[in-house]
Order: C-alpha cells, then sequence, then structure tokens
C-alpha cells in the first residue's frame, strides 16, 4: 500500500483541521524552543501540506523547506505566502517546496538544522523509511521532531471512531496494517527513535479546548472527511455509515447532540542526531 495523499482533501483540510485562535502560533512557540532554532537554522516539513504547522515559522523569517505527495495541497501554501508577502512588504520570506516522497527525500546528506514530522507518519506505510530519510539529511546535532495533536482523554469522538472500525471490520474489509491511528502510533514511533540510539525525549507543549458532539463525529466520518475512511470501497463505506449511525444514536441516546468539551495538547518527540 503507498503512502496516502491528501488531493482530496484540499478544500477542507484547514477548515477540518486548523487550530482555535493562537493555539498555531503557540505551536510555532514550542517547535522553535524544542529545536533550539536560531535565526540561521534551516527547517524542513515531511507532509508540509497546506503549511498547518509551516506558515508561522515561513512568517518570522526562518529558511523553510517542505515535500508533500500533494501538489495542490502545497498550492494552498504558496496562497498563502503570497498574500502574506503582499501585506507585510518588508518580510524575509524563504520556502522551497518540492513534490515528493518522504521516504525518498530529493535532499543531501546534513543539510538540515531541524526536520519535522506532524501528523503524517501514521499516513506511511514505510514510516521507518521516512524517519531514516529524515536523520540521513539532518545536520549532525540537528533536531527531529514529531509532532501530534493528542487528546488528553478520551470520549465521544474516540468511541465513534472505535465504533466504525469494528464494524467495517465485521463487514469483512481487511484493515491490514493500517490500524484505527493509521499505519504508525505515538509510541511505536518513540520505541523505534530508542532502538536507533537517538534517545528521544517526549515534550507536552501547548494545551487548548474544543467541543463536539457525538453526532459531529459520526458526520466526520460519513462525509469521509477523516482519511482512514478514504481506502473502504464505497459499499462498504456505505454500508458502514448506516450501521454506524444506527449505533450511535443507540449508544448515546439523549447526549448524541450534547456538545463534548476536550482538552487536547501538542506533543513532541524530540531526538537528536549524533555528532
Amino acid at each position: 500500500m503507498s503512502s496516502i495523499s491528501f488531493d482530496r482533501a484540499v478544500d477542507y483540510y484547514d477548515a477540518t483541521r486548523g487550530y482555535p485562535p493562537g493555539v498555531a502560533e503557540q505551536v510555532a512557540d514550542a517547535i522553535v524552543a524544542a529545536a533550539g532554532a536560531t535565526p540561521e537554522s534551516r527547517f524542513l516539513e515531511l507532509g508540509i501540506g497546506t503549511g498547518r504547522i509551516a506558515f508561522p515559522l515561513i512568517a518570522r523569517g526562518y529558511d523553510y523547506s517542505g515535500i508533500d505527495l500533494s501538489e495542490p495541497m502545497m498550492a494552498q501554501l504558496r496562497a498563502k505566502v503570497v498574500d502574506y508577502a503582499k501585506a507585510h512588504p518588508q518580510a524575509s520570506l524563504r520556502l522551497d517546496l518540492r513534490q515528493g516522497d518522504s521516504t525518498r527525500l530529493p535532499y543531501a546528506d546534513n543539510s538540515f538544522d531541524v526536520v519535522l514530522t506532524v501528523h503524517v507518519l501514521h499516513l506511511i506505510p514505510n514510516w521507518q523509511q521516512a524517519i531514516q530519510e529524515a536523520v540521513r539529511v539532518l545536520k549532525p546535532g540537528g533536531i527531529y521532531l514529531n509532532g501530534a495533536d493528542d487528546a488528553m482523554q478520551t470520549g465521544g469522538h474516540y468511541t465513534v471512531q472505535k465504533m466504525w472500525f469494528a464494524i467495517i471490520q465485521r463487514l469483512g474489509y481487511d484493515t491490514g496494517q493500517m490500524g484505527m491511528g493509521g499505519f504508525a502510533t505515538g509510541d511505536a514511533i518513540f520505541h523505534f527513535l530508542q532502538e536507533r540510539g537517538l534517545r528521544p525525549e517526549l515534550l507536552r507543549t501547548v494545551i487548548w479546548q474544543i467541543s463536539e458532539t457525538p453526532r459531529q463525529a459520526v458526520e466526520y466520518i460519513a462525509k469521509r472527511l477523516w482519511s482512514r475512511t478514504w481506502v473502504v470501497p464505497d459499499e462498504i463505506f456505505a454500508e458502514s455509515v448506516t450501521l454506524l449511525r444506527a449505533e450511535a444514536v443507540e449508544r448515546f441516546g439523549d447526549a448524541f447532540d450534547t456538545p463534548e468539551q476536550r482538552t487536547m495538547q501538542f506533543v513532541l518527540q524530540r531526538a537528536v542526531k549524533g555528532t
């Protein structure tokens, strides 16, 4: 199975994956601090997409490179940078974007001070190779950061996802090596970094609140906004949604349309390349 491209998500990605006001800048602060970045630091982000993580760092003037399978996603980022440059003509914006595969990076060894992966490794079947490539292009002493938005407690959203995943398995869909979390979990990535001798550390940084009803969690799946739904054949998917709606209504009852507050945090796994 190949890595998952987000071409189909271009029109709604920012609306469904964006942060509440102010959180993106706090995430950028956390990345700069974890990387010990200086104005001369060179960044590379694998799976840069529309720049959800990258844009605040680009706007700060960092030398930023990015690679992604999806050219339409990166076109959105280019448009944001062009608009920002028009509004801030004195800004120094340094951005190099390339379409490509994160498991075969088109960069020389020892090229970057910081390499970032944020919510991308779970989309790559051979995610171990992507990490090895990230380490290869890091300078000695460079910083590898793997980031994720992590719910600090489980709730209705997670329950609905588990219900759907169980349904498609009952319907005979073989999920193969892709679990509910994708191809890679945070724990698996952490252990892989340990096995590589990179001595990773876990940093829990920004915290914020979101609100969602169980119905909204169901619709997130039904509208195929969740990338895990994209690979399921249409006939199986349609039946799974019918079953999910019925089971979710029964499971949540009167709380089906009740908003649930969830606390989120941005988590970074930080590893230093040996000198």
